[in-house]
């Protein structure tokens, strides 16, 4: 598998251009739950996409087959 290259500065890339970082709090903590069908998958996707799933708004973009295959409105596929 691939793996993407980021660059040293990617805090200030994300700044430079509005992006902000949320931290992993107990309100994304129990979303977990909410997808038991990734259990034995990477925590750090599952976390990533808990996260997400508490925002209002987000979109978002992996690589990921078994997160795309989630059929979420959400979620969208990227090479």
């Amino acid at each position: 598998m691939n793996k993407m290259k980021l660059p040293a500065n990617l805090a200030k890339v994300f700044s430079d251009n509005g992006v902000g970082v949320e931290p992993f709090d107990a309100a994304a903590a129990t979303q977990l739950s909410k997808f038991p069908y990734l259990q034995r998958h990477d925590p750090i996707d599952r976390m990533i996409l808990a996260q997400a799933s508490i925002q209002i708004g987000t979109t978002f973009f992996t690589a990921d087959e078994a997160i795309t295959g989630l059929d979420y409105d959400w979620v969208f596929a990227c090479d």
